[in-house]
C-alpha cells in the first residue's frame, strides 16, 4: 500500500468536492478504501456521486456537503452490509472461492456471457446489487481495454481485469492500496503467459488477506460479547 499516494488523492478528492472538514475527508478516504479509489466515478457504483458544493457557514451544524455525504454513506452501508451478509459469511465465502481458482479456469471462459456468469457464481450476493447493465458494457469494456495495454494475452486478461474491477473497483490498476499489483502490472510481456499467472497469484494473495482480516474482525466481535 503507498499510504502516501493514497492520502494525496483522497486530499484531491476532497478539494475537488470542496470537503475539506476532517469529518469529510475521513469519510472519502472510508468509501476509497472499501469500493476502490475512484469509487466516485465508478459505474458500478452510481448512487456515489458527488458534486462541488458551496463554501461552508460555519454556523451550520450540517452543511449541505456533510448532508450529502451521511445520503451516500447510508447507501453504502446497506450495500455493505447485503454484500458481506452477517458476519462476513458471504465475503469470506467468495474469497475463498477466489483462492481455489486454477488458471487453467480461466482458459476455458471466452465469451462475455461466461465471463459474466463466472464472476457472479463467486459473488452472487455482490453482483446482484451491482448496476447490471454496467457489468455487461462499461466494465467489460474496461477490463477488455486494460488488458490491451498491459501487454495480455487479450481475453485471459480480460477475465482476470474483470475480477480486479468486480472486486476492487474501476481503477484497481492505479490505486495506491494496491501498488504490488501496479508493478506486476507494468512489467512487459513475459512468454508462456507468465504475467498473467502472477495477476492471478496477486489476486489469490489480496483474498487470502482479506480472508484473514475478516476471520480477525469477526473474533475481535466475539470477544466483546
Amino acid at each position: 500500500m503507498n499510504k502516501q499516494g493514497w492520502s494525496c488523492l483522497a486530499l484531491q478528492k476532497a478539494e475537488k468536492y470542496n470537503m475539506l472538514a476532517d469529518r469529510e475527508v475521513n469519510g472519502l478516504m472510508s468509501l476509497m478504501y472499501y469500493l476502490g479509489c475512484d469509487f466516485d466515478e465508478d459505474p458500478m457504483f452510481p448512487w456515489a456521486r458527488f458534486k462541488r458544493f458551496p463554501d461552508k457557514n460555519y454556523h451550520e451544524d450540517d452543511p449541505e456537503s456533510f448532508v450529502h455525504l451521511q445520503k451516500v454513506y447510508s447507501r453504502f452501508y446497506r450495500f455493505f452490509n447485503d454484500a458481506h451478509g452477517e458476519n462476513y459469511k458471504h465475503a469470506k465465502a467468495a474469497l475463498e472461492r477466489v483462492r481455489a481458482v486454477k488458471f487453467q479456469d480461466l482458459l476455458a471462459l471466452q465469451t462475455d456471457a461466461q465471463i459474466l456468469n463466472a464472476v457472479m457464481d463467486f459473488y452472487p450476493q455482490r453482483y446482484v446489487l451491482l448496476p447490471q447493465d454496467a457489468l455487461r458494457r462499461q466494465i467489460m469494456q474496461a477490463a477488455q481495454k486494460k488488458s490491451i495495454e498491459y501487454d495480455l494475452e487479450p481475453q485471459v486478461g480480460k477475465v482476470l481485469f474483470m475480477a480486479l474491477i468486480f472486486c476492487c473497483g474501476v481503477s484497481v490498476d492505479i490505486d495506491p492500496l494496491f501498488i504490488n499489483l501496479k508493478r506486476s502490472l507494468e512489467k512487459g510481456p513475459v512468454g508462456g503467459m507468465r504475467k498473467e499467472q502472477t495477476i492471478l497469484n496477486h489476486l489469490k494473495v489480496l483474498a487470502a488477506t482479506n480472508v484473514k482480516n475478516i476471520e480477525e474482525s469477526t473474533l475481535a466481535g466475539e470477544s466483546h460479547e
